[in-house]
C-alpha cells in the first residue's frame, strides 16, 4: 500500500492499524500537506454494516470542530478502497509515552486531562460520546497540544437507531463503563468513567483493572473499587484519590454529571493543594503541554469566559521554556538513577542481574544479530546499523546510505548479512557489514520479519505481504497473498514446512516452501507477533494482551497457554530444547523452563519495550529495545 496513489493523495507510511481500518499517512499533491487517511479493512468492504459504521464515524469526525479534536477533511473512494482522510499529527499518543516514562507526572497528567475533558465537553454538547476513551486515542502533537482521535464507535445521542446491536459491549475492556459492561446504552458519564481510568493510569502507570481473566476485569469493573494512588504512591495527594472514585463511582448519583464539573474539581486542586503548585512551578514536565482556547459561539460566550477564568492561572504557571533539551536531560537522569538503584519518583529502579550497555545512540534498535560470537550487529530506526567487534563492549556506526527503519535482519549463507525495513527496503552486505548495498525491492509494502530456512530466505511485512529468495536476498518473488491482514513474523521448522502469524490472530500455514499458505484455526483475537521452534516438534507463538500459543506436534494443532501474562509480549525465543524466553513492550522478560508450558516473570532493569533477542555461543544473551536499550546476561 505504501507508494500507491488514490486521488489526489500519495501513501507514505504506515501509521497504525484497529479493529475496522489500517490508518497511513499522506501527501495530499493538490494542498502539499501531509494528512492522514483511514482505510477500510478490504474484508469488510462487503459488508453494508461494517460500512456504514465506517462512515458515520467519518461523519460523526467532521461535524466536530475543536483545537482537542483531530478534524477529518473528506472521503477517499476507489475500486477496493473505502476510507476517509483527517489531519495529520505530528506527535504521540498518551499510550506512547507510557511506555516510553513508565507513568507520567502528577502535573501532566492534569493538564492533558484538562484538555481531554474540554474536547470531550465539546463532542458532549454537540451531541455525541467516544465510547472508548483511552491513551491510546489521545494524541499530543508536536505543540503540547492534546487531541482526541477515533470516532469510529462514538454514538450520537440523537441517533434513533444504533448501529451496533442491542446489549452489544462497545469499547476497550480495561475502559469500559458498567453500562456498556450491561449492554445499556452509553450515556456521559460512560466517557467521564473511561476517562476516570486513564487518568489513573497516568498517575500509576497501570490500570486499576488488570487481571488475568476478562471475567475478573469486566467484574470488577461492575463492583470493585479501586486501589488508592496514594497508597501506592505516598507523593500523590489523598485529594487526587477522591477525582479518580467519584470519576469512577458506580452510583449515578456519586460521580460527575458532566465534563465541567470534572475540570472545575481538577482545577480546584491548585487551591486546595499548595505543594502542587509549588511542584508546577518548580519541576520540568516530561511533556510540554499547552492549553488552547476553544472558538468561541454566541451559544458558549459564557462557558468560554469560565474556562478563561479556569485557565488563566494554568497560563502564569505553564512551562514554555520546556525545550527538547530539557526533556533529553531528563531521560539522562532517569537512566543515571535507574544505574545506581534510586528511587525516582514513579521510575523506581528495579533490581536485575541484566547489565546495560551503551551504544551512542537513542534510536529504537528493532533487531540484533551476530556474524560471530565478537562480531554484533544492531538494526535500528532511520537507517541506523551499529556494529561492535568486541562482543558487544563497544559500539561504532556503520554507513548504511538510507534513512529508513529497519525492521529484522538474518545472517545468511554465503556470508551475507541481509536486513529488511520500511517501505519495502532491502539491505544487504557481502563483507561482514563495511559496506551496504540497497536491492530491488518487488514491493513497497514494509518488511517486518526475515528469516532463513534450508538456503531460502522469507521476509514477511504489511497487507499480507510474503517474499521469498533463493540467493541469499539479491533477488526475490513475491508468494501467493492468501490474506491482506498485516504479518509480523515467519518461520520455517523445515525446508517445506513454514508458520506466518499476524494481526487479529492471524496465523497461516505452507507445506510446499511457502508457495501455498493456508490459515489455520483462529485462537484469539489479539495481535499474534513472534513465533519460534525448538530442534523437535515444539513451537511457541506470543502477541498482544499476554496471548501464548502452543504446539508439540509440528504445529498441526495449537493451544492457548493460560500464562497469566497482561502485558504484550513482542519477541519469543528457545535458548535451549524446552528453554524459552518471551520479551514485552513494558520491559519485562518471561522465562519458560518446560516447553512453554509455565512462564515466570523476571526483571530487566529497564522501562522501555524490547524488540529483539540474540544469544552467543558462551550463552551471553543480548535482548534490544526501544531508546537505543541494549542489556545483556548469561542465562544457565
Amino acid at each position: 500500500m505504501v507508494g500507491r496513489i488514490i486521488q489526489n493523495y500519495k501513501i507514505i507510511s504506515l501509521i497504525g492499524e484497529g479493529g475496522m481500518g489500517t490508518v497511513y499517512k499522506v501527501l495530499d499533491f493538490k494542498l502539499d500537506r501531509y494528512s492522514a487517511i483511514k482505510i477500510l479493512n478490504p474484508r469488510e468492504i462487503k459488508n453494508p454494516r461494517f460500512v456504514e459504521r465506517f462512515k458515520r464515524e467519518a461523519k460523526n469526525q467532521a461535524r466536530l470542530s475543536h483545537p482537542n479534536i483531530v478534524s477529518v477533511y473528506g472521503f477517499v473512494e476507489a475500486k477496493d478502497i473505502l476510507g476517509f482522510v483527517m489531519e495529520y499529527i505530528e506527535g504521540r499518543t498518551v499510550e506512547q509515552y507510557l511506555l516510553e516514562y513508565g507513568r507520567l507526572s502528577l502535573n501532566d497528567s492534569i493538564q492533558i486531562m484538562k484538555q481531554v475533558l474540554i474536547g470531550t465537553s465539546y463532542a458532549h454538547s454537540e451531541g455525541f460520546i467516544h465510547r472508548d476513551l483511552k491513551p491510546s486515542n489521545i494524541i499530543i502533537d508536536s505543540k503540547g497540544v492534546v487531541k482526541i482521535t477515533d470516532f469510529g464507535i462514538a454514538k450520537s445521542v440523537n441517533e434513533s437507531m444504533s448501529i451496533t446491536k442491542s446489549g452489544t459491549k462497545v469499547g476497550t475492556i480495561y475502559y469500559m463503563s458498567p453500562e456498556q459492561i450491561a449492554g445499556l446504552e452509553s450515556t456521559i458519564k460512560s466517557d467521564l468513567y473511561s476517562l476516570g481510568i486513564t487518568f489513573f493510569e497516568m498517575i500509576s502507570g497501570r490500570v486499576p483493572y488488570s487481571f488475568n481473566s476478562e471475567y475478573d476485569i469486566l467484574d470488577a469493573h461492575m463492583n470493585s473499587i479501586p486501589a488508592l494512588l496514594s497508597d501506592l504512591f505516598p507523593e500523590i495527594p489523598t485529594e487526587i484519590d477522591l477525582v479518580v472514585l467519584r470519576a469512577m463511582n458506580k452510583a449515578a448519583d456519586g460521580n460527575y454529571n458532566d465534563c465541567n464539573d470534572f475540570i472545575f474539581e481538577l482545577e480546584n486542586l491548585k487551591t486546595n493543594l499548595p505543594l502542587l503548585a509549588q511542584m508546577e512551578t518548580s519541576s520540568p514536565s516530561h511533556i510540554e503541554i499547552t492549553s488552547p482556547v476553544m472558538k468561541p459561539t454566541a451559544s458558549r460566550r459564557i462557558f468560554n469566559f469560565l474556562l478563561f477564568m479556569v485557565f488563566i492561572g494554568l497560563l502564569i504557571f505553564s512551562f514554555k521554556a520546556v525545550t527538547d533539551y530539557l526533556i533529553e536531560q531528563e531521560k539522562k537522569e532517569l537512566v543515571q538513577k535507574e544505574e545506581m538503584n534510586l528511587s525516582s519518583g514513579p521510575f523506581i529502579a528495579m533490581q536485575s542481574d541484566w547489565q546495560k550497555i551503551n551504544v551512542g545512540s537513542n534510536e529504537n534498535i528493532n533487531s540484533l544479530i551476530s556474524t560471530s560470537d565478537k562480531n554484533l550487529f544492531l538494526f535500528c530506526n532511520n537507517g541506523i546499523i551499529l556494529q561492535s567487534t568486541n562482543k558487544g563492549t563497544a559500539w561504532k556506526k556503520r554507513v548504511s546510505g538510507i534513512n529508513t527503519n529497519l525492521y529484522s535482519a538474518v545472517y545468511a549463507k554465503n556470508q551475507i548479512i541481509v536486513a529488511v525495513g520500511e517501505n519495502g527496503l532491502i539491505l544487504t552486505s557481502k563483507d561482514e557489514g563495511n559496506t551496504w548495498s540497497k536491492k530491488n525491492s518487488v514491493s513497497n509494502e514494509s518488511l517486518f520479519s526475515i528469516s532463513e530456512s534450508d538456503g531460502f530466505l522469507y521476509a514477511v511485512g504489511s497487507a499480507g505481504t510474503i517474499i521469498k529468495s533463493s540467493d541469499s536476498g539479491m533477488t526475490w518473488i513475491i508468494l501467493n497473498k492468501p490474506d491482506t491482514t498485516i504479518l509480523y513474523d515467519i518461520i520455517f521448522p523445515d525446508r517445506n514446512n513454514g508458520f506466518a502469524v499476524g494481526w487479529n490472530g492471524l496465523l497461516m500455514e505452507t507445506t510446499n516452501g511457502g508457495n501455498n499458505w493456508s490459515r489455520k484455526e483462529k485462537l484469539t483475537d489479539n495481535y499474534l507477533r513472534s513465533i519460534d521452534f525448538n530442534n523437535n516438534d515444539t513451537g511457541i507463538i506470543v502477541g498482544g494482551g499476554g496471548a501464548i500459543l502452543r504446539t508439540t506436534d509440528g504445529g498441526s494443532n495449537w493451544k492457548n497457554v493460560n500464562s497469566k501474562i497482561v502485558s504484550s509480549l513482542n519477541k519469543v525465543k528457545f535458548i535451549s530444547d524446552n528453554a524459552a524466553i518471551a520479551l514485552s513492550n513494558k520491559g519485562e522478560i518471561y522465562l519458560s523452563s518446560d516447553f512453554g508450558r509455565s512462564w515466570s516473570q523476571t526483571q530487566s532493569g529497564v522501562f522501555f519495550m524490547l524488540n529483539d533477542i540474540y544469544s552467543l555461543s558462551d550463552k551471553t544473551m543480548f535482548i534490544s529495545g526501544s531508546n537505543g536499550t541494549l542489556i545483556y546476561n548469561k542465562i544457565n
